[in-house]
């Protein structure tokens, strides 16, 4: 819709389950955004599970796609940390389901920190799933650090598709370190899985990967 949903106070969650997963989303916006979806204020997500169970966060979600007109946007602070002792952690600082036509950008700061003892860590700062037909930016800061079990995989921006007209761009800070007991480490600052003529994707700002 074109209606503004924001958030400028503070949202806090807290999870903790011994037999089943934890999911938890900061701010989950329903239908497509034609209009302004923010976070101005904090969003602080912990969550820890024992059992053979997942762990998945997401700050913010987006369904169903960001129209022409829309604005999804973080200026604040999103946080989270997950532990699983057993199985997965995946954690999302911007999730959009579908296309993303109007802007969607961070000017503020996402840290993620994920552990696992025997499973694997999935982390996104932001995350379209869909086509990148009109902007998808950091400008400001987005940090992972991971501890896994098995897998460990890290992705400062990732969107599915650029079309011509697209622009994927950071001219921020983005960090990544990662660990593994077993297995491998994967990172990509930003990476996009098609790339159309007249697409752009650029980095001005620091990309810094450790292992």
């Amino acid at each position: 819709t074109g209606s503004t949903v924001s958030n400028s106070g503070t949202i806090r969650m807290q999870g903790t389950d011994l037999t089943s997963s934890v999911t938890q989303y900061g701010m989950y916006s329903y239908s497509t955004n034609s209009g302004s979806f923010l976070n101005s204020g904090v969003i602080e997500q912990t969550a820890q599970v024992f059992a053979d169970a997942y762990v998945y966060q997401y700050g913010m979600y987006q369904s169903s796609g960001v129209g022409a007109t829309g604005t999804m946007e973080n200026s604040g602070t999103i946080s989270m940390s997950g532990v699983a002792r057993a199985s997965s952690v995946s954690q999302t600082g911007m999730y959009v389901s579908g296309s993303a036509d109007g802007t969607v950008r961070n000017s503020g700061t996402i840290t993620m920190d994920a552990s696992t003892r025997s499973g694997e860590t999935e982390q996104y700062g932001i995350y379209v799933s869909g086509t990148a037909n009109g902007t998808v930016e950091n400008t400001r800061s987005i940090t992972m650090t991971a501890d896994a079990g098995t897998e460990a995989t890290q992705y400062g921006i990732y969107v599915s598709g650029t079309s011509a007209g697209g622009t994927i761009a950071n001219s921020g800070t983005i960090m990544m370190k990662a660990t593994t007991d077993e297995s491998s480490v994967t990172q990509y600052g930003i990476r996009t899985g098609s790339l159309s003529a007249g697409a752009t994707v650029s980095n001005s700002g620091l990309i810094s990967i450790c292992l």
